[in-house]
């Protein structure tokens, strides 16, 4: 059967939460890591902000909700402007990416104090959405290693042409629709769940 008829309402309801706090944190970085890099026009988009909101695309969003397929909204960004616009571009994929093995890292550490200081019932619950956030950003950062627009890895992309950016941008929605509908078909996620693991074991082991 398709992953996406095995989501449960209770599935759904936890996957939103981690969605909001894994593209506010992503997207918040990406354009942080880009002014950083020389391009603030992302900066003056509205994104420079940790809520989820400005970061939010149909298609990547739905996708990370009922798939565990997703990506943030794509930048505005122009790799001319950045200052080495052949390296940048990598740099930025790279950071952002980094981030959210920090993430998962930090939902572990937090995991245990949180069971101490709660009471039994509320703590079971926290523990089942930091897993359930955790097990998301696992799969957020495994599906945004791919370098294909609209992914983050897409962004490597852009040092190879860096003044065809608007091109590149224009394969988003044909990319993104394509991995989403091998994942609604259950084809994707065996492919990436072997690397999944191997995160798991690595960083949560």
């Amino acid at each position: 059967m398709s992953p996406l008829f095995e989501v449960t309402l209770q599935q759904l309801l936890l996957r939103f939460v981690g969605a909001v706090i894994i593209l506010g944190c992503h997207g918040f970085v990406l354009v942080w890591l880009a002014s950083f890099l020389g391009d603030a026009g992302p900066r003056h988009d509205g994104r420079a902000t940790l809520s989820p909101v400005p970061h939010l695309g149909t298609l990547g969003t739905l996708g990370l909700l009922l798939l565990q397929v997703g990506w943030v909204k794509p930048l505005l960004l122009s790799p001319v402007d950045m200052r080495r616009p052949r390296l940048d571009p990598w740099l930025l994929a790279l950071g952002a990416l980094a981030t959210l093995v920090m993430l998962i890292l930090a939902l572990k550490l937090i995991r245990q104090p949180l069971l101490s200081i709660l009471p039994e019932q509320t703590g079971f619950f926290v523990l089942r959405l930091v897993n359930s956030t955790v097990e998301l950003t696992l799969w957020f950062l495994v599906v945004n290693i791919i370098p294909l627009p609209p992914l983050t890895g897409g962004y490597a992309l852009l040092a190879l042409w860096p003044r065809r950016a608007s091109r590149t941008r224009q394969l988003s929605l044909f990319t993104g629709g394509a991995l989403l509908v091998l994942a609604a078909l259950g084809w994707l996620q065996p492919l990436l769940q072997p690397l999944v693991d191997i995160l798991n074991n690595w960083l949560l082991g």
